[in-house]
């Protein structure tokens, strides 16, 4: 299993804000703030720290009583309920049946699909995805 990988410049904002968030749940004012950043990493800026500088500012936030917030889980999207795929497939054939569609092939619906800047394949769409296809699929097909 692979896990997505920050780029550096990800990685670094994620730390400065970081930092800011530090900075204002330790209620540091401007002045203590510029001291610290100065004392701790001989910048005037947090955005002029360097990675080291970044992690001892931050470590230096921890000692003085800063606890991070653990990460917030990724949303995770609902699965499509079975038989959806096979539901726009049938929705797909009727349009064909009534005359409203030329084409009748699974390519015509994946070409569809695209069209509506989603995967060309009803099984690959999100549980958002298919039900926005669905929905107008029926709509398509009441006109």
């Amino acid at each position: 299993m692979t896990f997505p990988t920050r780029s550096g410049t990800q990685l670094r904002n994620a730390e400065l804000a970081q930092i800011h968030i530090a900075r204002a749940q330790l209620g540091l004012d401007e002045d203590t703030y510029r001291a610290v950043l100065w004392t701790v990493g001989r910048v005037k800026s947090a955005k002029d720290l360097d990675w080291t500088g970044r992690k001892q500012l931050l470590e230096h936030f921890k000692a003085k009583g800063w606890k991070p917030a653990p990460p917030k889980q990724a949303k995770t999207e609902k699965p499509m309920k079975p038989g959806q795929d096979a539901l726009v497939k049938a929705l797909w054939n009727e349009l064909h049946k009534a005359g409203k569609v030329r084409d009748g092939s699974d390519a015509a619906l994946g070409s569809w699909l695209k069209r509506n800047h989603w995967p060309e394949r009803p099984e690959w769409l999100n549980y958002k995805q298919i039900n926005q296809a669905i929905e107008g699929l029926k709509k398509w097909l009441e006109r």
